[in-house]
């Protein structure tokens, strides 16, 4: 099972390597990407998926906002319904698919 779209708040290159072979359209980084990211050359034949990400993400910015989040002016607790370890992947989709989540954060230490 694959989810359309996902979004990596992590950077973990592990992680978004994950997404990339299981999201059909494209994967967004948010997440402050330290390593290198391995893009397999099977995922850009036929439809393909995309990662993208947004021109002023850098490291000012996730700065900012971890200040924000660390100070308490900046709650994201609302915008994660569940947290499961990647393990339960396909059961995190599926919540999202059945609208019984709005966002599920999967630890990749857990």
């Amino acid at each position: 099972m694959a989810a359309d779209v996902a979004i990596d708040c992590t950077g973990i290159a592990a992680v978004v390597e994950f997404l990339l072979h299981r999201t059909r359209l494209a994967v967004a980084l948010f997440g402050v990407v330290r390593e290198e990211i391995r893009y397999a050359g099977g995922l850009m034949w036929g439809p393909g998926v995309s990662l993208v990400g947004y021109g002023d993400h850098n490291r000012t910015a996730a700065e900012t906002a971890y200040a924000a989040v660390e100070s308490g002016e900046l709650d994201l607790s609302a915008l994660i319904t569940t947290t499961l370890p990647m393990s339960r992947y396909l059961e995190g989709v599926e919540q999202l698919r059945q609208k019984q989540a709005v966002k599920v954060l999967f630890d990749p230490w857990s």
